[in-house]
């Protein structure tokens, strides 16, 4: 992500309009996943974008940008520019009838900014027919949030079921920020990672997958880290998550359990 947001000052600083919007998009989304509402406000407002055209919706689209989008100006009391992105998502769904996904992202983004627990409860109830799991869990977590104003319980078990679907999706990040709001609740939950799916090798994700493969060669922590451009510390945390999963102790053990998976794997 350091490398990204590097990355995405410097398009910003000499790219096309076009090409820049994606950069102030990446930059107002990191800002708001670390918690800082106003320069993920002040970044998706960009006076420097004022040309007459919206940060969103980009090319290729995402629909369910607007509901950060919409996070981040309510987050700072923005409500015109909330409004503004809720009658987008409107007409996006008006021109997009039966679109499931996109029917969706309208419910969420309108329970949000009108605070109507009933769109909140229809857009889980429309991402639950649709791949986007990760959306799902979004759509749970914001339908959990305002829930709890009223009902406690039902807020605890939705937000419970946020939590499964984005540890079981690899998304530990987000299931911590809910452990939180579980925690807000007074209920406490214990994270268990749960990277991956399968069992042995197939458990791994494509970042411990590849961490392994390169351990195996012999490359030491410290290669891996600069040729990843990570840091020692996460490639020695990936490496720790690698062993408990196989349940070895030793880099030798993971170089024999590669070579086993490499021999099993067909040749296309």
């Amino acid at each position: 992500m350091r490398r990204l947001t590097d990355a995405a000052h410097v398009v910003f600083e000499g790219g096309t309009p076009a090409v820049r919007r994606h950069a102030v998009w990446v930059l107002a989304l990191f800002a708001a996943s670390q918690g800082d509402r106003t320069s993920a406000h002040r970044w998706s407002a960009s006076p420097d974008l004022q040309d007459g055209r919206p940060l969103l919706p980009r090319f290729p689209v995402d629909v369910t940008d607007e509901v950060h989008l919409a996070r981040i100006s309510l987050a700072v009391g923005d409500r015109d520019r909330a409004a503004q992105t809720l009658a987008t998502v409107q007409r996006r769904a008006e021109l997009n009838p039966g679109v499931k996904t996109i029917a969706a992202v309208e419910a969420q983004v309108s329970g949000l900014v009108a605070e109507q627990l009933e769109d909140l409860a229809r857009s889980v109830a429309l991402f639950e027919q649709t791949p986007r799991r990760l959306a799902l869990g979004s759509a749970l977590e914001d339908y959990g949030r305002c829930l709890a104003r009223t009902d406690r319980e039902g807020s605890i078990a939705v937000l419970g079921r946020a939590l499964e679907l984005y540890l079981v999706l690899g998304a530990d990040w987000d299931g911590r920020r809910v452990r939180g709001r579980l925690a807000d609740l007074g209920v406490r939950r214990r994270i268990v990672a749960t990277r991956g799916h399968g069992i042995g090798f197939a458990s791994l994700t494509g970042a411990e997958a590849q961490i392994a493969r390169l351990v195996s060669d012999g490359i030491t922590n410290r290669e891996i880290a600069d040729r990843l451009f990570l840091s020692p510390h996460t490639v020695n945390s990936h490496l720790r998550h690698i062993f408990a999963k196989l349940a070895i102790k030793s880099r030798a053990e993971l170089a024999r359990i590669v070579a086993e998976q490499d021999a099993e794997s067909p040749r296309v």
